[in-house]
């Protein structure tokens, strides 16, 4: 399967309710798409672990990058009369630049797809300078080929909307006929929920190994049984135990999927053999 994950970093909510009028936005300050190609459920649930234990913070931008209001409620109907009952979505991309393999939007489809039918929702989408890298990492005939190079898609000033009819409309930056500039100053009135102090937390991690167990503690029996003490447990000590019991709980995590995924396979196969017959 073809694995990318998502990693969201400083993510700000906020919701105002008055009266039938509901309005959620949304803010995220960076998204780090990570590509891990066509991997295994085992090497997926391994590679992912060591990589949460290893990784770094990510650097805050000045300016998030995606930033969405939903707005439902008969204040609503402003910007259409189906958006009175199903509701407004609006979406700002701006200075999003990352790399995607070919495999992964390829087969983005099992994600999304549902079988019910969606509501049709009116929505205005603005992308603003934004850089996609996108490799062909299909299999080669031959593989003495060289690596095809990588097309580079840049986005300066991008529009998609959706109407009533669930029809789209793709703009550029010439396209002046709809003026979105106080839709879009409404994304970026979110409040930060999250305060200055939060910078200033440190979370600390520690990596152990399981097989090796931290050497007993030592009594001190000069003054009898009255002198003895008890053996103290350090805090360093409890954490090593905490990272040790979180290992091997990813690793049942792990044994527990692949178990699932042989068991919807054997039912698919039993299940086509049936239809077969």
């Amino acid at each position: 399967m073809s694995v990318v994950v998502f990693k969201i970093v400083s993510v700000n909510c906020g919701i105002d309710i008055k009266g039938e009028d509901v309005a959620v936005g949304l803010q995220v300050n960076q998204v780090i798409p990570k590509q891990l190609g066509n991997v295994s459920v085992r090497q997926y649930l391994s590679r992912s672990l060591n990589s949460d234990q290893k990784s770094s913070p990510a650097q805050r931008k000045s300016c998030p990058e995606i930033s969405l209001r939903l707005e439902t409620g008969p204040s609503a109907k402003r910007y259409s009369p189906l958006a009175a009952e199903n509701g407004f979505l609006q979406c700002q991309v701006a200075d999003f630049g990352s790399e995607f393999l070919t495999s992964t939007l390829a087969n983005i489809h099992h994600f999304i797809d549902d079988d019910s039918v969606p509501e049709v929702m009116p929505m205005k989408i603005r992308v603003q300078k934004a850089k996609l890298h996108l490799q062909d990492d299909s299999p080669k005939n031959n593989n003495s080929d060289p690596e095809p190079e990588p097309i580079v898609l840049n986005i300066q000033d991008l529009l998609v909307e959706r109407y009533d009819d669930g029809s789209f409309c793709i703009k550029g930056n010439g396209d002046t006929s709809t003026d979105t500039s106080t839709n879009l100053k409404e994304l970026k009135e979110i409040p930060a929920l999250i305060s200055d102090s939060t910078k200033s937390i440190q979370h600390r991690s520690t990596q152990t190994l399981c097989d090796s167990p931290a050497p007993p503690q030592q009594l001190d029996v000069r003054g009898g049984s009255r002198d003895r003490k008890t053996p103290v447990i350090s805090m360093e000590q409890l954490l090593d135990e905490n990272e040790c019991l979180k290992q091997e709980l990813a690793k049942t995590k792990m044994a527990l999927a692949e178990a699932h995924m042989e068991r919807d396979s054997l039912l698919h196969q039993i299940k086509r053999l049936t239809l077969d017959k």
